[in-house]
């Protein structure tokens, strides 16, 4: 019974598979992440596989963190250990350390005095815009974007077609600029053609 065989070996090799560790998920680095975006992949990694137990969770989370994060850990909770912690308390313990409260007000100063750096696009500096206005608090968040957004732009004539068109909205202002910016950029282009391979051809005389 061929078929009845082959769905026993499944069964053994799933039961296998179950009993292998799950591997270890990639250590913090917060030169590189946001421990609020590290704390997220983490999670999906629980999920993607199928870790449920919250011993298992706190075991990953502390043999993912670099000896100096551990000894921040031990530092913290001394003269407990971080193993007596769940996963959760250690988890709130390093947002603290990592991602100290903003202070408002000097969060905005930092929103209107961004401005487009000559190499980087339009979308792209709005993009940015949107990730500095997450600790505002603006009332209006598209009239503080689109504010923001037109003072910032690096371009003078892309922020004069901005400043002298009625009724703005932050969606004609990405608009336009993305148009301009195009435009501009053909325009370079064909002013200065790349330069094409000459061939040349050597005739021979006998």
């Amino acid at each position: 019974m061929p078929d009845a065989d082959a769905a026993a070996a499944g069964v053994i090799a799933a039961g296998m598979l179950n009993h292998f560790p799950v591997s270890r998920f990639e250590p913090f680095n917060s030169s590189l992440i946001t421990w609020d975006a590290y704390q997220e992949r983490l999670e999906q990694f629980f999920i993607a596989n199928d870790v449920t137990d919250e011993v298992k969770k706190k075991a990953l989370l502390i043999t993912s963190l670099s000896a100096d994060h551990y000894k921040l850990l031990t530092n913290f909770f001394s003269p407990a250990s971080p193993t007596s912690k769940t996963f959760d308390e250690l988890c709130a313990r390093l947002k603290t350390h990592f991602v100290p409260e903003k202070v408002e007000i000097a969060e905005v100063n930092r929103f209107y005095r961004r401005k487009q750096k000559g190499t980087e696009s339009v979308q792209d500096f709005l993009a940015d815009l949107r990730q500095l206005a997450k600790d505002c608090n603006f009332g209006d968040l598209n009239r503080a974007l689109r504010d923001a957004f037109v003072l910032g732009i690096f371009d003078p004539r892309i922020q004069s077609r901005l400043l002298s068109t009625r009724n703005l909205t932050l969606d004609t202002a990405l608009d336009t600029a993305q148009s301009m910016e195009a435009a501009a950029l053909q325009t370079k282009q064909l002013r200065h053609p790349i330069p094409q391979l000459v061939m040349k051809t050597t005739i021979s005389t006998t």
